[in-house]
This record gives structure tokens, sequence and C-alpha cells, in this order.
């Protein structure tokens, strides 16, 4: 008996449990004799019956969303969607790149067995790797926390003897006073005038009482579970204790590198950036090196900063127009004009209002200003009336981080200058390295809190907790001349390298 015919005597009939003789290509459904005329029945679709040891091995296609009773059998390059006969004939696909769905079949295979390889090879053993090393640490852990414990036991020891000796000396004290009392009660009914006569006075050795002291017991209030603030607070503490070392995950290449500088990115997702450079042109780049789309600004000027804004429009600073501009789908719109100033950094934060930083045309003040569709809200001054910012004309990036705190990269004070939501000065951070004053021209935060600046001066990057506290440095990552940072929902950093016109995303 042969490999089919043994597979026949186990497969049954889709709808009953009789032994399947036929075998439907089309439902891919098994099927016997008895049930084989309701099943052709069904005239929503076709249907092709061939004896159970005649079938074909075809692909199995997918099912149309739209169209139930169809096939996919093309592929929309630009949307990477399947697609049946009715979806291509409709104006959503229209002059889009549609192909057929199995001649990509053999490259993602060979994706699929590359990733395999990948998988196999070098991540599953790193994790593997790093895990041990990880179990080996708990179990260092685990020794000197013993270690620890039987030291508090014995602090716990010397703590009590002394507790003990203070209590003896309590009592013995109070020993001392009732023999003292007695004592006097007996000098009040003596006649034997030379003991009265030679009495002194010990009052004041037992005037000065010590503190009164009230001990009480703490008190254990239930209440219920933030998972969520739990989770955080874990994430936070996990990064906090585990450091692992910065890792380089991608390189991207891009053409800044032959041409225009590269100065500035923002994350679009996590596979595409958008980027720009000391030309006209803003390009959107994937992880795989692939320039996905290209914008001229609409003055032909440089654009000075980008940023993506919640909806995933692009919007750009015109220093030369003095303007704000948006990228949708109908073109470049100008969202505002600045008259008397030049706009430098800008981001979108989290309400989904634009934050700006500007010089005034003389060089003499500098303002971060907050768009929202009612108003603009200028952050200037201190509580004091002093400047915030340096009033030089330099290079300035913006960032808010998750608590809403606006970050300032200003290059001209060699600071990160951050204030809260209101625009209240909270800190300066302007640290001295071995390799001279900070030089920041570059901000960003991430998910933790965590602010990240690039250092001109050191190629360093600086990693500062929300409060404004050192935690680090990326310094190994042989950085060239880091510029612009961004942060994408991974938490992975895009540095901006001036010097090799590439984009590394680094795992921190």
């Amino acid at each position: 008996m042969n490999q089919d015919e043994n597979l026949q005597d186990l497969i049954r009939c889709h709808y009953c449990e009789n032994q399947s003789s036929l075998y439907c290509e089309i439902c891919r459904k098994h099927v016997c004799k008895a049930c084989k005329k309701g099943h052709v029945a069904d005239k929503s679709r076709d249907h092709k019956m061939v004896p159970f040891k005649r079938r074909s091995y075809i692909y199995l296609l997918p099912q149309c969303q739209n169209h139930s009773n169809k096939s996919c059998e093309n592929h929309c390059i630009q949307c990477d969607a399947p697609l049946c006969s009715e979806c291509i004939s409709s104006d959503q696909h229209k002059n889009h790149n549609i192909i057929d769905i199995l001649k990509g079949l053999d490259k993602k295979k060979v994706d699929i067995k590359r990733d395999l390889q990948e998988f196999t090879a070098s991540i599953y053993p790193k994790y593997q790797s790093i895990a041990e090393s990880f179990f080996s640490q708990i179990e260092y852990l685990d020794e000197n926390c013993e270690k620890i414990s039987t030291g508090l036991d014995k602090v716990g020891e010397d703590l009590h003897r002394e507790i003990d000796c203070i209590i003896n000396s309590f009592r013995e004290k109070e020993n001392e006073i009732k023999q003292i009392i007695t004592n006097l009660k007996e000098l009040l009914n003596s006649y034997d005038v030379s003991i009265v006569v030679a009495y002194k006075s010990r009052n004041s050795e037992f005037r000065n009482l010590p503190k009164k002291v009230k001990i009480s017991l703490p008190d254990f209030v239930p209440y219920q579970i933030d998972k969520e603030q739990i989770y955080q607070q874990f994430t936070y503490l996990s990064k906090w204790f585990i450091e692992p070392e910065a890792q380089i995950i991608t390189e991207v290449n891009t053409e800044y590198e032959h041409s225009y500088r590269l100065r500035s990115v923002s994350c679009l997702n996590d596979n595409e950036i958008w980027t720009r450079g000391t030309d006209n042109i803003m390009r959107l780049y994937n992880l795989q090196g692939e320039q996905v789309r290209a914008i001229q600004t609409k003055s032909k000027n440089m654009p000075w900063d980008i940023a993506v804004t919640r909806e995933g429009h692009l919007v750009y600073t015109d220093m030369n127009e003095r303007t704000i501009n948006i990228v949708n789908d109908s073109g470049i719109h100008e969202e505002n004009k600045l008259p008397g100033w030049n706009p430098y950094g800008i981001h979108s934060a989290s309400s989904g209002n634009l934050l700006v930083v500007m010089d005034s045309d003389d060089h003499k003040h500098t303002k971060v200003v907050r768009f929202s569709a009612n108003e603009e809200k200028n952050i200037q001054f201190n509580n004091i009336g002093q400047p915030l910012f340096s009033s030089a004309r330099s290079i300035k990036y913006i960032t808010e981080n998750r608590n809403r705190d606006i970050c300032v990269a200003d290059c001209g004070a060699n600071a990160v200058v951050v204030v809260n939501q209101n625009g209240k000065f909270r800190f300066k951070y302007n640290p001295y390295t071995p390799k001279g004053r900070l030089k920041p021209y570059g901000i960003a935060t991430d998910s933790s809190g965590w602010i990240l600046v690039s250092d001109g001066n050191s190629d360093y990057i600086h990693i500062l907790d929300q409060e404004g506290a050192f935690l680090r440095f990326i310094d190994n990552c042989d950085l060239s001349f880091p510029w612009g940072l961004c942060v994408d929902n991974k938490d992975n950093l895009v540095v901006v390298e001036v010097n090799t016109g590439k984009l590394k995303i680094i795992q921190y």
C-alpha cells in the first residue's frame, strides 16, 4: 500500500465521518461520494472535484476581504495587500503596481530562509548567551543576598544588644531614684543630726529627663493595584538596574553621504524614517536603505528641521521664508507665518500642538512657541524675567518628554534647557566632558522619560533621566559627528552621522 492510500485511510469527509475519496481543489476540502452532490450544489463559488489520488498540490490563495467569493491572485505593491480580480478594477488601486501574487513567492521564501538562518545561527545563540550570563548573575546575587541576610541578622543582634543596654540603664536609673526617695523619707524621720547635716541634694542629676518617646506600629492600608503603574515602574527599574551595552542593530546608507550633509531625522513608523540635509529635498528611507519618497520644499530653500505629526504628516520649518509648513496628501501648505522670527527646531507634541524654537531677526531674543488651534503660547523668560535660552544665532532643537516637559538643545548655551508644559524653568544640563563643553546638536526622549542628547564635541550620546540627572553615555558605537536624533516605538535610537551620511539605529 503506497503513501497516498495510507493517507486516504486516515482522512475523513469534511461533511461526515466517511472515508474521503474525492478532493475539491478550489475549496480545498475532502469529500466522500455521498456528499459530492451537496458540495457542488453551492453555487457561490466554482468547484473542481478530482479523485483523492490525483489531487494536485496547488497554493492556497488568500480569500478576498472585500469579495468573499473571490480568491486573491494578485498583489498591490503600494498597498502591500492581496487583490482579487474585482479589486484590481476599482479606483482604489488605479495606477498602482500590480503583480501576480505567486511571482514574489520565491523571493519571500528566500527572505524567510534568510531570517530563519539568522535566528538559528545568530539571534537565538546570542539570546542564550545573554540569558546564561543573566542567570549566572542571578546566582551571584542569590549568594550575596544570603551574605547580606546573614549580615543583617548580625546587625539585628548587635542592635538588640544595644537596646537591651539602654533598657537596663533606664531600669538602673529607675531603681536608683526609688532608693533616693526611700533614703529621703528616712532622713525626714531621722533624729541623727550628723546624717541630716551631711545630706547633699542630687536632684540636679535627674532634672534633665530623657525625651518622651511615643512608639507606634506602622499601619497597612490596602489599595487597589494599578497594573499599568506597576508595569511602568518595573520597565523603568529594569532599564536602570540592568544596563545592556548599547549596540547598533541597523545601519542605513543614504545619498547624503555623497552630496549634501545629513542633519535631521523623524520616525514615521518602525520601518520608515524622514530625513533632511543641507539641500532642499526631504527624503523618506526604509530600514533597508531604499528611498521611498522625496519631497522638495515649497520655496526650494533648505528646511531647517522636520517632524512627523500624530496623523503621520510631515512638517518642516523654513527659516528663509519664516514659515512652518505641513505636507499632506494634497500637497505642501503654509501652516504659520512668523514675521520677525526665524524658526529653528520643530516638534509635534503628544497633544497634537506644534512646538517651535525660534530666534528674532536681530538675534537678540529666543523663544519657544506652542501653536495650538486656538492660541499661541510663548515661552521666553524665567520667573524673574531672565531669558531662558541663549540669544546668539545658534543651533537649537526641541522635543517633548513623556511628562510634557519641553526640552531644548541650546547649542549657543552649551546646554539642554528644560521647562514644564507651562514654561516654568525646571533645570539646565551643561556639563564639561573630558573632550570639552557640551555641543548639543540633537535631542530626543523615550518612553521611560529619558532624555538623549547628541554631543558634537565628544561624539557621545548623553542619557539623562527626566529630572536632569546624568545616567550614562552611549560611547561604544563608533559614532562620527552625531547630529539629529529620534526614538522609534520600540525605544530604539536613530542617530544621524554627519560625516558618513548614515543613519545608525541603536538599541540601548
